[in-house]
């Protein structure tokens, strides 16, 4: 008979308690992982989607800028609303609508550049191109307000918007509401008392207020200067539209348009090119001193002139010796750098296309001179009546609108 031998060794258990109880802990780990990483994903998918919104509305405001002072010029015209061909395009929809288009909001790449690529089937992975259809959820006015845009007229919006005009006028009060309307009717009333420099009874035109923080050459941040300040106040939100199919949620903006009317305050101003320091066979100027600021559309400062700020749309060309705020440059010093970094911030300097949120638009020039004294701030008007309503606004030389948001 055979046997077999048994070999007994070391004796051991199995808990399932133990194995079960790890197993379920290192299950409730890695869905806790998983989870962490998909709200890390859909919180840098949201952050962005805010940084596309950001840049599309940064585009889009400087759009509008560009657009609404034009349009409102063109609504000053004869006979501007005797067709629905002539007044749509004037309307606060349509500006808001092409700005859209203007600044190339609804795609990150453009219908010609994927055809000029040549790869067919290509496929645009950008979350934010969108078609924009609706600019009405985009576009809204202030408060209960309906419709595209809030007039600053008849009340006060409280605290932060400017001080508002007074517009008796049942027609413009209305229609402000749709077009950008720039009338005679909107003057300084009660509701501006105390909130400008002098009383509105006798200055309802123009008056003094504070100038914006903008370098447009008529004076320093922060100081006096004769204006009249139309605006109007909207709110933006771009993922509104798309909301349902990308998950963002972002906080609605209001912004405050601006078209200042500002009779010309400059001791010197030209649409075109103009030439300081020398006369036309060379010789430097003599006993000629310029008091204030200079706007032309393209400069050339020779010899060892002396001015106090400089406004061009296309540059200037200074000479070693040129004095501009107390400053001296060579050369063109509208430059990017330059303009950013040393000109800008002393308001010696300053070029139509900044700030971008800012634009200087022409129109025609005034016959009536209004004047500032900053040691006694008084305006001055004179005798005569002030101009009709197609020469008060909106001129560089003599009234330059800044159209500021």
């Amino acid at each position: 008979m055979k046997t077999t031998t048994l070999q007994h060794h070391s004796t051991g258990y199995i808990s399932f308690l133990l194995v079960l109880t790890m197993s379920t802990f290192l299950t409730l780990m890695m869905v806790f992982a998983y989870k962490q990483a998909i709200a890390s994903l859909e919180t840098q998918s949201n952050v962005q989607m805010e940084v596309d919104c950001g840049e599309k509305e940064e585009a889009i405001l400087r759009s509008i800028v560009a657009i609404t002072p034009n349009r409102a010029i063109r609504a000053m015209q004869s006979e501007s609303n005797s067709s629905c061909t002539s007044s749509n395009p004037l309307r606060w929809q349509n500006i808001f609508t092409e700005a859209l288009d203007l600044a190339n909001a609804r795609q990150s790449i453009s219908c010609p550049l994927l055809i000029a690529l040549g790869s067919p089937g290509l496929r645009v992975a950008n979350s934010g191109d969108s078609s924009l259809s609706s600019p009405n959820t985009i576009f809204k006015a202030l408060g209960s307000d309906t419709g595209y845009a809030s007039a600053g007229i008849n009340r006060s919006l409280g605290s932060g918007y400017p001080v508002p005009l007074t517009c008796n006028n049942s027609t413009d009060s209305t229609n402000d509401a749709i077009w950008p309307i720039i009338s005679r009717s909107k003057v300084y009333g009660a509701l501006a008392q105390g909130e400008i420099g002098l009383p509105c009874a006798a200055y309802p035109n123009f008056n003094i207020l504070t100038y914006p923080n903008i370098n447009f050459g008529y004076a320093h941040p922060g100081q006096p200067f004769v204006a009249k300040h139309n605006w109007w106040g909207f709110s933006v939100d771009l993922s509104e539209p798309n909301a349902a199919q990308t998950g963002a949620v972002l906080s609605r903006r209001n912004f405050v348009l601006s078209i200042y009317e500002i009779p010309s305050q400059l001791a010197i101003s030209a649409s075109s090119f103009i030439e300081l320091g020398q006369f036309a066979n060379g010789s430097a100027w003599q006993n000629i001193t310029i008091s204030g600021g200079v706007f032309a559309g393209q400069a050339q400062v020779d010899g060892s002139t002396v001015i106090s700020a400089l406004a061009t749309r296309h540059g200037a060309a200074l000479s070693p010796s040129t004095t501009v705020g107390g400053l001296n440059f060579t050369g063109d010093p509208l430059t990017r750098v330059c303009a950013r970094h040393i000109c800008l911030p002393k308001a010696a300097f300053s070029l139509s296309p900044w700030p971008p949120r800012a634009a200087e638009p022409p129109s025609s020039r005034s016959t009536v001179a209004w004047t500032i004294s900053t040691a006694s701030p008084m305006l001055q008007k004179p005798a005569c009546c002030p101009p009709p309503p197609g020469t008060i606004i909106l001129s560089v030389p003599s009234n330059a609108p800044c159209v500021w948001m």
